[in-house]
């Protein structure tokens, strides 16, 4: 499966090159040059300059805001900076053309996420908070451990911190679903994915919607809330690569500290004398437990401190490279993430009994000019992970917090694994490092096609949008188990002064299990989006979406409930209006069916209606600065 997705990745980025080396051959050219300032007379670098309608002729801005290209006598120069003012200067003949950009308030406005597209922040009425992505930094390979505490109305719970499971739950203004399904929609590039399978480094994008109004386009999907991410995209002028790496430690925050063995001792000496019980242990054997002069039947150990690390490392590094021309931009990164855990293994057995986590991240986004109304987007991703763990990394915990110091020795001195208890009940040192171990992978490609059409040739403001997508993942787990001979010593030493162990279970040589399971997912969805201003004061808004899903999932076995495609088609739409910036209306509405329920009851109606007044924008409040 590993070579499958290195080769199609390499397809992909074949793809890419070949799409970002096109050239049109132009005729009569001649060479221009100049020089690109802003308003303040300062020169802007990196301004893209391209010949109009000719989008594979392209050039940059230099650090000095100087430009070199070369045009045909009658073609039209685009200078074109975000947050400025597009510019198309015609050539005329002129070898020399000196530019100046101006900010564009257009442009720059401050825009937000919402279901299916973007609104201004301004006419927003449903509660959706956009998250900065830089507070998004995270240490560990989970990007949900980030939520608790960064945005409002989020409550994040990690029930585990062992790596490969320390993911934190999470839910938007509490549960309000009770049984399966509590949690939020995830949406990464419009498709329903896991949270936890994007690096930060690739978001561009980050929103939580929190209320029906802003959730009822998705219908009974988004009752519990929805997370949508957009990845970043390529954008125009010189390649961009940035590298980054990290180092860090963890560190239990909060753990028990344990009685010594002689306290736990005199402890249940008391026990015992307040139930009218005889003590449990003599003076002398409460001697001998204190100073460990018999560390085989009298033991005192700290089970925390014998099998637990205080710090464990985890290691990140994100490579991405990001640039593009006016006909093809692209977007390229890949991460790596490996943690560790916090057992003391041994050594001593020839595989590794300690937990490790490794996790490859890779993603390719690729933006082509068709037309010039007509953008195709391209998107592949994906992960490969890897894990380790002994086989009783689950009871390991409840193992070292349950057992007290004196209960039993980790091994006996003549190197033979003990029993206590009632039964066959092993230490923890003989569950971490005696018993065998686990292994895990996984892998998950994403893949995505969108086209882009700009509808104003029939009326401005209104566009389509199309998207598929074919998701996959795989995983497969290998189990090689064992047990040792126990042994349980007696009250007592022989007269040599020997041991007299007496033999609880027989070894279990090491036995190979395992497992293997995959999904997959198809996507569709079709989208028409109308934003437009009348006369400067009334913006008219609209939206019609459709969607349907088939997400089908085979666990390595005929059973026929698990195999049976589970589907989801869904009509939505969105009507916006505000005037002046003052008043607010916005209908949103679901029309959404699962397979889940019989056919007369299998899709359900969920509108939504808000009303929104922005009294800041009123005249008279201008005067009042203490708001």
């Amino acid at each position: 499966m590993t070579k499958y997705i290195c080769k199609v990745f390499a397809v992909f980025i074949v793809m890419q090159l070949f799409f970002m080396s096109i050239t049109v051959a132009q005729v009569e050219q001649i060479a221009i040059k100049g020089k690109i300032i802003d308003e303040n007379g300062l020169p802007m670098p990196y301004v893209a300059v391209v010949v109009k309608n000719q989008p594979g002729i392209g050039s940059v801005s230099n650090e000095n805001g100087d430009y070199k290209i070369k045009a045909g006598l009658n073609e039209i120069l685009v200078f074109n900076f975000l947050g400025y003012e597009k510019q198309e200067v015609p050539v005329s003949g002129k070898s020399a053309i000196n530019i100046t950009l101006k900010l564009s308030l257009a442009t720059i406005e401050e825009v937000t996420v919402v279901g299916k597209g973007v609104q201004r922040k301004v006419s927003v009425v449903g509660a959706i908070s956009s998250v900065d992505v830089g507070k998004l930094s995270i240490t560990s390979g989970q990007l949900s451990n980030s939520l608790a505490g960064n945005i409002a109305g989020v409550i994040a719970v990690q029930r585990s911190g062992e790596p490969g499971k320390n993911k934190s739950e999470f839910w938007i203004r509490g549960i309000s679903t009770f049984g399966a399904n509590a949690s939020a929609m995830v949406l990464i590039d419009g498709i329903e994915r896991g949270l936890n399978e994007i690096s930060p480094e690739d978001i561009e994008s980050f929103s939580i919607l929190k209320d029906a109004s802003a959730t009822a386009i998705y219908g009974s999907r988004g009752a519990n809330g929805v997370v949508i991410i957009n990845t970043k995209r390529g954008v125009e002028g010189k390649m961009e690569i940035n590298f980054k790496t990290e180092y860090g430690l963890n560190s239990p925050t909060g753990t028990p500290t344990y009685t010594e063995g002689g306290a736990y001792a005199t402890l249940a000496n008391e026990a015992a004398q307040t139930r009218g019980r005889d003590y449990i242990y003599t003076p002398a054997e409460l001697e001998i437990i204190r100073h460990g002069l018999d560390k085989d039947l009298y033991p005192n150990i700290n089970w925390r401190n014998e099998l637990m690390k205080t710090t464990a490392p985890n290691k990140r590094g994100v490579l991405t490279i990001r640039g593009g021309t006016a006909l093809a931009r692209y977007y390229i990164s890949a991460g790596y993430n490996n943690e560790k855990g916090m057992f003391k293994s041994d050594n001593t057995q020839p595989y590794s009994t300690n937990i490790d986590v490794t996790r490859y991240n890779f993603r390719s986004n690729l933006d082509v000019n068709l037309t010039g109304t007509t953008i195709l987007k391209l998107g592949l991703g994906g992960w490969i992970e890897d894990q380790n763990k002994p086989a009783s990394s689950g009871d390991m915990w409840g193992a070292i917090s349950n057992l007290s110091p004196i209960a039993t020795p980790k091994l006996y001195s003549n190197g033979l694994a003990p029993a206590y208890g009632t039964g066959n009940l092993m230490s923890p040192y003989v569950l971490l490092n005696n018993t065998g171990y686990n292994e895990y992978s996984a892998t998950k490609v994403e893949t995505n096609i969108e086209l882009a059409q700009d509808l104003k040739f029939i009326t401005e403001g209104l566009k389509f949008t199309g998207r598929f997508s074919y998701d996959t993942w795989n995983d497969g787990s290998v189990s090689r188990l064992h047990t040792p001979d126990l042994f349980r010593a007696g009250t007592q030493r022989d007269a040599n002064g020997k041991l007299i162990l007496r033999k609880i279970a027989s070894a279990n040589p090491l036995n190979l299990s395992y497992g293997a399971s995959s999904n997959k997912r198809f996507y569709t969805e079709a989208s028409i989006n109308y934003d437009r201003t009348f006369g400067g004061l009334h913006r008219v808004g609209g939206l019609l979406f459709y969607f349907q899903q088939e997400f089908s999932e085979l666990n390595g076995g005929l059973n026929l409930r698990t195999v049976i495609p589970a589907r989801n088609q869904a009509l939505s739409g969105r009507t916006t209006y505000s005037y002046a910036d003052k008043y607010m209306l916005e209908f949103n509405f679901g029309y959404t069916g699962s397979e889940n329920f019989e056919k007369k009851s299998r899709f359900g109606f969920f509108p939504a209606i808000a009303v929104g007044y922005m009294v800041s924008n009123e005249s008279f409040m201008k005067p009042v600065r203490w708001i």
